[in-house]
Formats: structure tokens, C-alpha cells, sequence
């Protein structure tokens, strides 16, 4: 075998052999991508304290997935649990509804309920949970995603950091037309109550029998 064709066959061989590892790492890299587009399609459940839309006083719970695929199989478990409550309470209803698996959560579902309010008949109203649910939580999630893989998140939540926002409401904002709504509505009470004893006394006045000092004039 001549000089030229040995180094043919060299040459050949390192070809085949760099179009064989091309090939790996081609399938590789598609694997790598497939699995990560995967990961990133898992859902992603959370939990979060937020403002009522329509009081800042009162607190939402709110549970959403942020995910691009449905989470199935839901647990979720509170540290410290949430108490049984009255029948009809915002403890009962939240107990109640995640007491057991929830079957499915879509992408962007979100649930809500109420947590706080203040009560206002203490000092610092932000003290106190008229709801009777604590003012920090740990929220924790075990649940299925996509090919059935086990996944799980916890959350640790705070009242406070919420109770410490503040926002300007705008006068043309939904909440701000209620203010003004409520503010036109207690000035129209405070009207009509001061009127009432002005009415009553002069509904009093009309009872009365006409009087003259006259004895004739009543006779004529």
C-alpha cells in the first residue's frame, strides 16, 4: 500500500469517526433540548397574600398555576393547619376546600378566599385576624406534572408584608368611586337624621288646636 493510500484511509477513518460523534452529539443536544422545552412546560404552582380588590382591609389567599401545563393531583398542606370553624366560615371554606386532592389545576387557574381583616375595634387593627386564620403560613404543594413526574413547592407566607403596601386610589378607579359613592351617601344620612326631629316637631305643631285669647271669636 502505497504512501497516498494509507493516508486515504487514515483520512477515512477520522471522517467516519467525526461523523459518528456529530451524530451522538447532534442526539444529545436534541435530547438535552427536549428534556429542558419539558422541564420548562412542567406547572408551577404558587401561593401568595394579596389586597382584595375591592378593600385594602381585607386579604386574599390566592393559589395559581403559573405553569404551561395542567398540575394534577394536588395536596396542599398548611403549617399551622387551618382550623374546622363554624359551618359557613372563611376558616370552614378554606379548610373544606383543600382538605382534599385537588383534582386539577389549568394553566393560569388561579383559586382565592378571603384570609384577613383587621379588626378594627382595637388600637392597631392589624393586630388581629377577625377571619381567626394566622398571620404567617407555610404553604406546601405536592402534585403530578407532565409524564407524571412528582413535583413539589412551598411557600412562606406573611400578612404583614402586605398590611405594609401602600396604594393611591384613584378617583376614577372602581374603589375610588365607591369612596365617593359612600362619603355622598353619609352626608345625605347625616342630613336626613338631623332633619327628622325638625319634621317631628312640626308635625307636632300641626296636632295642635288652633288657640285665641278672644272667647267671641270662638263662637262667631
Amino acid at each position: 500500500m502505497g504512501t497516498l493510500d494509507i493516508i486515504n484511509s487514515v483520512g477515512a477513518s477520522v471522517g467516519a469517526v467525526a461523523a459518528v460523534s456529530a451524530a451522538v452529539f447532534a442526539g444529545w443536544g436534541i435530547r438535552r433540548t427536549t428534556n429542558d422545552n419539558r422541564t420548562r412546560a412542567q406547572p408551577v404552582l404558587v401561593a401568595e397574600f394579596g389586597p382584595s380588590e375591592f378593600s385594602s382591609e381585607t386579604i386574599r389567599l390566592v393559589v395559581k398555576n403559573m405553569g404551561e401545563t395542567p398540575a394534577r393531583d394536588i395536596q396542599v398542606v398548611f403549617e399551622p393547619p387551618i382550623p374546622e370553624g363554624e359551618k359557613g366560615s372563611h376558616a370552614w371554606v378554606l379548610h373544606e376546600r383543600y382538605d382534599k386532592a385537588i383534582p386539577t389545576l389549568a394553566p393560569g387557574q388561579q383559586l382565592g378566599n378571603s384570609w384577613w381583616l383587621s379588626d378594627f375595634s382595637l388600637d392597631d387593627p392589624s393586630s388581629r385576624n377577625v377571619r381567626g386564620l394566622p398571620n404567617e403560613v407555610k404553604v406546601t404543594f405536592t402534585y403530578t406534572g407532565l409524564d407524571g413526574v412528582e413535583l413539589s413547592d412551598f411557600y412562606n407566607l406573611n400578612v404583614r408584608l402586605v398590611l405594609l403596601e401602600g396604594n393611591a386610589v384613584s378617583s376614577s378607579s372602581v374603589p375610588g368611586r365607591l369612596e365617593m359613592i359612600a362619603a355622598s351617601t353619609k352626608v345625605i344620612a347625616d342630613s336626613v337624621k338631623s332633619t327628622i326631629p325638625r319634621i317631628a316637631e312640626v308635625m307636632e305643631e300641626r296636632k295642635e288646636p288652633a288657640y285665641s285669647e278672644n272667647e267671641d271669636d270662638l263662637h262667631a
